[in-house]
């Protein structure tokens, strides 16, 4: 005979902001939401830039255990801020102030797994000693640079000269470094893997600029489904004009990108 579970049943809600973008959580006796479940989706891709040795203030310690989560503490700290903003009718405004290690460069790691990655590279070794370059499954740093709206504009030239009336033209840099754990380390490393010049520290976006806008990431698949759009979702109807078989190097659309006339749909 089985033992009956005796637990007594609590109400259980979810904050979805898109695919794969929720969280489960309860509401205790004083209304602070208790995380239950959260994804990492949108978050994985970053280096931690604090460890649960070093939690945000104000952010109760989680319930369930982080391994059983699945989350790092700074994963969860987010998630827990993002849903007491959503209790507190404040879902677009999270604040990402609240820890000051979010402050530093935001960090991803890559590891040179191909020849285009390891190009990356390329002036980076070039007079270095082999012990002293990144080498094939070396790790690397991945930086985000401030580049679009974040980022600086010039006057695009005509001969040598800036065209009258012309838009001005985005600076668009693609930081890379050396693996490092460090942020601060990184930063100083950082270079711009096209052109091989150093980037200057205010061109990397930090983790608050990162995580900034992941309240009102767009679910694509669904009609209203934009930034601040609420309540039920609707399906998309997509007709397939034509279809094009990618074999078995789908890893690869990532590096290489994917050409519109490859995928044409119709929605």
């Amino acid at each position: 005979m089985t033992e009956r579970n005796t637990q007594p049943v609590r109400e259980l809600y979810a904050y979805a902001i898109s695919a794969k973008r929720y969280a489960l959580f309860n509401i205790d006796a004083n209304g602070t939401p208790v995380i239950r479940k959260a994804s990492q989706h949108g978050l994985g891709h970053l280096m931690e830039p604090y460890d649960d040795k070093d939690p945000a203030t104000g952010v109760p310690d989680p319930a369930t255990p982080l391994r059983k989560l699945k989350l790092r503490r700074w994963q969860y700290d987010f998630w827990w801020k993002l849903v007491d903003a959503q209790l507190k009718g404040d879902p677009d405004i999270v604040p990402s102030d609240y820890h000051p290690a979010l402050s530093f460069p935001a960090l991803g790691r890559y590891s040179a797994t191909s020849k285009v990655m390891l190009g990356w590279f390329k002036r980076h070794n070039e007079g270095r000693r082999y012990e002293d370059q990144v080498r094939p499954f070396g790790f690397l740093t991945l930086l985000f640079g401030r580049n679009g709206p974040l980022g600086p504009h010039v006057n695009e030239e005509t001969d040598g000269r800036p065209g009258p009336g012309r838009p001005k033209k985005p600076v668009e840099v693609a930081p890379v470094a050396p693996y490092e754990k460090d942020p601060q380390a990184a930063a100083a490393k950082a270079f711009d893997r096209v052109t091989g010049a150093s980037i200057e520290r205010d061109r990397l976006q930090t983790c608050q600029d990162m995580i900034g806008g992941y309240p009102v990431s767009a679910e694509e698949k669904f009609l209203n489904g934009g930034p601040y759009d609420r309540g039920t979702t609707r399906r998309r109807h997509i007709r397939a004009k034509s279809v094009r078989g990618i074999g078995k190097e789908a890893n690869r659309v990532s590096e290489d990108g994917m050409q519109l006339e490859d995928c044409q749909l119709s929605i």
